[in-house]
């Protein structure tokens, strides 16, 4: 080949090579090249070795356009020094780490810019030397990928783009974004592959934490908004209840027991029963439930369910307890705490199926930072400290991530259909209480469910409900509100029937106006939470407002802690909880009246 032609073969060579960095660089960075010879007609040769046909031409030199120095007509070896010189700097200062290797089983490298040091701690030079494999330096688990890729990108004659993890001199592992394309010689030969490869770690961990951040907003919001699915159909349940349970307490009255009517009617009553517990469990999800909390220490709490577990799980699974002999109480309902511990044990019990295993009762105290809160399967943004911590563990059959996302949904269940309102009731309880859920699961070894509260802090709890001496009243009217037409009419059975003359009110300013006509012979008010317009608290505000002191019961489906905490201004005689029989709603009155 004369000089010109290699000069030009050069030349050739690494303006395509510029030309393809150039337009494989991110968005944003760009260079200029300015070539120094245009071709008249392309001049290639095949590249081999043992030489063979070549297509021939000629070098034209521009000096208009493309002056090479004064004074010449035609590139020499110095020219193509200063060049090859110009492409060095060039590639070593590109973003990323310039790549050409072979399209063989382990993608031997024929070059290798020192960029790839930067990232990767492999020295370029090295690898260019002893040919590195860059098939060695991909994750095993997107190898396959990066080849289906590479193969269909040759296939079609098109670049590629690949993100993969990288293997670094010290054993980790960077991601990279690698942009490449096949080159081929004049007789559509596969010569070899050329690319850049981009460290892009930061991006992929901004994404991953943005990925995290946007997973635990939709949790969040689904949580909320279960939460309130879950205490709006509890609280017209529980409407429901008062009507069906109430009536059929009136029929049993008046039915003498040990006849078939009074046995059908005594099923209703207690499928009632085990409706309301239905729907308290639903609050407690939507942490709305009735809390009575005192202080509790997990441990104790723990022990004193040995010998309920032995005897409801007779010799089947084997229990074992590692509990915290020092260990600070928490504020908390001791019957929520029941059954919370119960659901959890279970859940553990269920996981074996038919078979047996044993289960790990811990307790202790453990630090949570932020990032631990954070992670929290409830997610209310508990702040970093110290909590104590009751866990159950498992060697069952462990749950998949799907299941994982839908462990505390009501109804959700891997077992039953129907069934599932085990840990979304624990849910509830913990998000009433303040406190963190985590759970670790593997299919087919096991489940461990820690539930973690925030130590006992003395404070003197503040209660809506008046606490004062009881006093006679003879007055004997009572003035019953509620915006449900089921609820006020067997209410208004149960108050006639115990003696008290009934006065209606179908919501709150019907009630101000009974108020401002009959005030001085209302012995009592019977006073719904939620009603439409204005609402048992607007209500009462505006009777207080109006200086009549009549004491109210306050009656609602959900918990005492949830309905008298809008109350906080205006004391309140009593609570009733929804449903109620009429035996419960005659003592609620004794009490108050005397």
């Amino acid at each position: 080949m004369s000089a010109d032609k290699t000069v030009f073969h050069t030349i050739y060579f690494l303006e395509e090579a510029l030309i393809f960095i150039g337009n494989r660089l991110p968005t944003g960075i760009a260079f200029i090249f300015y070539s120094k010879v245009e071709k008249k007609r392309n001049v290639l040769d095949d590249g081999g070795a043992g030489g063979g046909a070549r297509k021939t031409g000629s070098v034209e030199v521009s000096e208009k356009k493309y002056p090479l120095s004064e004074g010449k007509t035609s590139c020499t070896v110095q020219d193509v020094t200063l060049m090859e010189q110009h492409y060095k700097t060039l590639v070593e200062n590109v973003p990323g780490a310039v790549c050409w290797y072979l399209n063989d089983e382990p993608y031997s490298t024929v070059f290798i810019s020192k960029a790839i040091e930067d990232f990767s701690g492999f020295n370029g030079e090295s690898m260019i030397r002893e040919a590195a494999s860059l098939a060695s330096m991909i994750h095993p688990e997107e190898l396959q990928y990066v080849r289906e890729t590479i193969d269909q990108a040759i296939t079609q004659q098109k670049p590629y783009l690949l993100n993969y993890r990288m293997e670094c001199k010290d054993g980790s592992y960077t991601w990279v974004e690698q942009r490449g394309q096949g080159v081929w010689n004049d007789t559509g030969e596969l010569r070899f592959l050329q690319g850049i490869i981009f460290d892009i770690s930061t991006r992929k961990r901004s994404e991953t934490e943005r990925s995290k951040i946007d997973k635990q907003l939709a949790h969040t919001h689904k949580l909320e908004s279960l939460s309130t699915l879950a205490g709006g159909i509890a609280h017209d349940f529980n409407n429901l209840l008062v009507a069906i349970l109430g009536h059929a307490d009136l029929v049993a009255q008046d039915t003498e027991s040990g006849t078939a009517t009074y046995q059908s009617v005594n099923a209703i009553i207690q499928a009632s029963q085990r409706a309301a517990t239905l729907t308290q469990q639903m609050l407690a999800y939507s942490g709305k439930g009735n809390f009575m909390v005192e202080s509790v220490d997990f441990s104790t709490l723990a022990n004193s369910f040995v010998p309920f577990f032995e005897t409801m799980f007779p010799g089947q699974y084997r229990f074992s307890y590692v509990l915290s002999e020092e260990l600070p109480a928490v504020c908390a309902d001791i019957q929520q705490l029941k059954q919370m511990l119960t659901n959890l044990v279970v859940n553990a019990v269920e996981s074996y199926g038919n078979g047996t295993g044993e289960i790990i009762i811990r307790t202790g105290m453990r630090y949570c930072n932020d990032a631990f809160t954070e992670n929290s399967y409830c997610n209310d943004h508990q702040p970093a400290g110290d909590y104590a911590y009751v866990e159950v563990t498992d060697y069952g059959c462990g749950m998949s991530e799907e299941a994982l996302d839908c462990l505390c949904d009501p109804f959700f269940s891997t077992k039953f259909i129907g069934r599932g309102l085990g840990m979304s009731t624990v849910l509830g309880i913990v998000r009433g209480h303040k406190g963190l859920i985590h759970v670790r699961s593997v299919v087919g070894k096991g489940t461990t469910v820690q539930i973690l509260f925030p130590p006992f802090a003395s404070k003197k709890k503040h209660s809506a409900i008046e606490k004062r001496a009881p006093k006679h009243i003879s007055s004997r009217h009572i003035l019953l509100v509620d915006d449900e037409i089921m609820v006020r009419k067997v209410a208004q059975k149960m108050l006639e029937r115990a003696g008290f003359t009934v006065l209606v009110a179908r919501g709150g300013l019907e009630a101000v106006q009974q108020v401002e006509q009959h005030g001085d012979k209302i012995a009592c008010i019977l006073l719904d939470l939620t009603m439409p317009v204005m609402d048992g608290a607007e209500t009462l505000e505006a009777i207080r407002k109006k200086n009549w002191d009549i004491p109210v019961i306050l009656s609602s489906g959900y918990g005492e802690e949830e309905a008298t905490s809008r109350l906080r201004n205006h004391h309140i005689a009593a609570f009733l909880s929804k449903p109620y029989k009429s035996s419960t709603l005659a003592k609620t009155l004794r009490n108050v009246l005397q």
